[in-house]
């Protein structure tokens, strides 16, 4: 996934603003909490996971299907072997357009419907086939998904944060953003929490709070991806990588980067180098 915290979709048509694909996960791979303005339609086929929205956690097996709201910060943890499932984007004005006001629907956040789990099915499929006139076939079964959720698998109180909660989200939210743009810089726990008007330890604990990982956790993870594009895309051996990306300690950095991408920086730049 793209080391951005925020994910702004882009369509290649925008009368066709629908995301599908199928993924599967590992057991300890690091996914990134994430959010953005299109629901998100998870449908799992195998497997056990924790999807995480906000600060609620949600286990799901085989045949589960969890939605998740607009602009939510959410992740996916795999708590079996693997996991697999499919991941439906539905895009906000499509939603607005066909009149579901995506502002004040609230859904259930685990499903289990055996006729919405067939129609994702049926969606995969006419994903996979594209025959003729296949994206007017498309938004008519992502409609048909939506409004059955909609009348089927609605809440009258979704799980909701409270008005101090979704403060502290913004914050959060913000230090993601913050991250991004300094990632190369000395990235202290007192700058970050005095970049969001937090002390350091309240800080940790909120961030731990709404994301499931410390934040140096994060700050490697973001660290690493941007490194695995200086060595995969930008040509940088391995010391010019480390360098740019934020860490002063070359050793230190080659255990982080195999631990997060699953191997050797050198390995990495080798395959470039091919």
């Amino acid at each position: 996934m793209n080391a951005s915290s925020y994910e702004q979709h882009y369509y290649e048509d925008p009368k066709f603003p629908i995301i599908f694909h199928r993924d599967t996960i590992v057991q300890k791979e690091v996914f990134v909490p994430h959010w953005h303005q299109s629901i998100e339609i998870l449908y799992f086929l195998e497997g056990n996971a924790v999807v995480m929205a906000d600060t609620e956690e949600i286990k799901v097996e085989a045949e589960d299907v969890v939605v998740v709201p607009p602009n939510a910060l959410h992740k996916i943890s795999c708590t079996s072997s693997r996991a697999v499932y499919y991941c439906l984007i539905v895009g906000w004005e499509f939603c607005e357009a066909m009149g579901l006001p995506m502002d004040y629907l609230c859904f259930k956040r685990r499903i289990t419907d055996v006729l919405l789990c067939k129609k994702i099915a049926d969606l995969a499929l006419e994903f996979e086939q594209k025959q003729e006139y296949y994206k007017t076939r498309i938004l008519s079964q992502t409609l048909d998904i939506m409004v059955l959720i909609a009348r089927k698998h609605s809440a009258e109180s979704a799980f909701l944060l409270s008005d101090r909660q979704c403060v502290q989200l913004e914050k959060i939210k913000k230090v993601f953003r913050f991250i991004e743009q300094h990632y190369a810089e000395d990235l202290t726990l007192l700058r970050l929490a005095e970049h969001v008007g937090f002390n350091k330890y309240y800080f940790c604990h909120i961030f731990k709070e709404f994301t499931g990982m410390t934040p140096v956790e994060y700050i490697n993870y973001i660290r690493c991806r941007k490194a695995k594009e200086y060595l995969s895309a930008k040509g940088c051996n391995v010391s010019e990588t480390a360098a740019l990306c934020g860490f002063d300690n070359l050793s230190y950095f080659t255990k982080i980067y195999k631990k997060i991408n699953g191997e050797l920086p050198s390995h990495t730049q080798n395959k470039n180098i091919r």
